[in-house]
């Protein structure tokens, strides 16, 4: 992929991410609830990335099964779904491979989005979803990130009354992000 083009994406990519975060912090983006099968959502988002995955030759792997009801605003989880997804195949080199995988709890299903990627050292990772925290990394093939995503993602979890973290250890290979968010009851 040339220059202009990475340039592009990356410059599409944060506007529409600072675009929902200033939704989201002028209150004008609310949460519309509704029971969803998350494995759409997967479905979605890696269709919607399979070229940026193939451009590495990335595998994107789900265990996700149909029938995986949440109690969400869709449009916010499938962005924090595809911006993590996203940050993954940045911090991943050529030939590796992404997870998306999920446990049912109790009151909520937890979604761990793995990679095989450089991993986040842990002071870095203890910081990164403060608002107050700036901090942009370039990725394996000189990608180029606002910083802003992961704080759109936090957001718009606890819209979505779940919570976000990052699983990680460093001096090892890979990040694990994960978050909750609600069960559909009938």
């Amino acid at each position: 992929m040339n220059n202009a083009l990475k340039a592009g994406k990356s410059l599409l990519n944060l506007s529409d991410n600072l675009f929902l975060w200033a939704q989201s912090q002028s209150k004008h983006l609310t949460p519309v609830f509704s029971k969803i099968d998350l494995f759409d959502i997967i479905i979605h988002v890696k269709q919607a990335l399979s070229n940026s995955a193939k451009t590495k030759n990335i595998s994107i792997v789900s265990d996700i099964e149909k029938g995986t009801y949440v109690h969400i605003d869709s449009h916010m989880i499938t962005t924090v779904i595809r911006n993590l997804v996203n940050n993954a195949i940045k911090f991943t080199p050529k030939n590796g491979t992404i997870k998306i995988e999920s446990s049912d709890k109790i009151q909520t299903i937890n979604v761990y989005i793995s990679d095989t990627g450089v991993g986040i050292k842990d002071d870095i990772a203890n910081k990164l979803f403060k608002l107050d925290y700036k901090h942009s990394t370039q990725g394996t093939n000189h990608e180029i990130g606002s910083g802003m995503g992961l704080k759109l993602c936090r957001e718009f979890v606890e819209k979505n009354n779940g919570k976000i973290w990052i699983v990680t250890k460093e001096g090892t290979q890979g990040s694990t992000f994960a978050f909750s968010m609600p069960k559909f009851y009938l």
